[in-house]
């Protein structure tokens, strides 16, 4: 089967086999509504979790779709973590800085997204993150990201968060259905 075919066909399973399970649902929105509230700033609830934001979601999809136009390199520090994520596609490059931007900013304010695939690395990253010292540096085709602490704990969750994203770059949708699963407890 066609990697395209196959990157649909598990995106449908993953809304199918999320929305369905999935008790009283709020009111489903138009397409224009969406647009009104993704250009608004709003945040929405649903599938893709409690108040996550559009935004967030849809870079995280596009890249997910062509991961493997993303490198990514990890290099553990005592200390943290000093990632380098790029794309020789100039509009995956610019998806990566948005989304590490915007993460950023949710991580500085202390505002967990609510996404799908979170997991407990992640919200670790939010607990402790007065104590993350975050630098990041764009490059033409990408960003460089070095977080450190002096708190162990948030060190373990750095590492563990950077191993994941690798994941994701690695493998792509397949790996966005696990981590989903993982999170449901399946």
């Amino acid at each position: 089967m066609p990697r395209h075919i196959r990157s649909i066909a598990v995106i449908v399973m993953v809304v199918a086999w999320w929305a369905f399970p999935i008790g009283a649902q709020p009111p489903a929105t138009t397409p224009a509504q969406s647009h009104e509230q993704e250009h608004a700033g709003g945040q929405h609830q649903g599938m893709m979790g409690a108040g996550h934001d559009a935004g967030i979601m849809t870079g995280v999809h596009e890249m997910f779709m062509g991961y493997e136009q993303l490198t990514r390199s990890v290099t553990v520090l005592p200390d943290g973590i000093r990632t380098v994520t790029e794309s020789a596609d100039p509009k995956l490059a610019q998806l990566i800085k948005d989304h590490v931007t915007a993460s950023n900013a949710h991580v500085a304010k202390g505002v967990d997204p609510g996404l799908p695939m979170e997991s407990d690395a992640l919200h670790a990253i939010f607990k402790y993150q007065t104590e993350i010292r975050t630098t990041v540096e764009t490059t033409p085709a990408g960003i460089i990201v070095t977080q450190t602490s002096s708190n162990p704990e948030a060190v373990a969750a750095l590492q563990q968060h950077a191993a994941e994203v690798t994941t994701f770059v690695r493998e792509g949708m397949a790996a966005m259905h696990t981590a989903m699963m993982k999170k449901r407890g399946q």
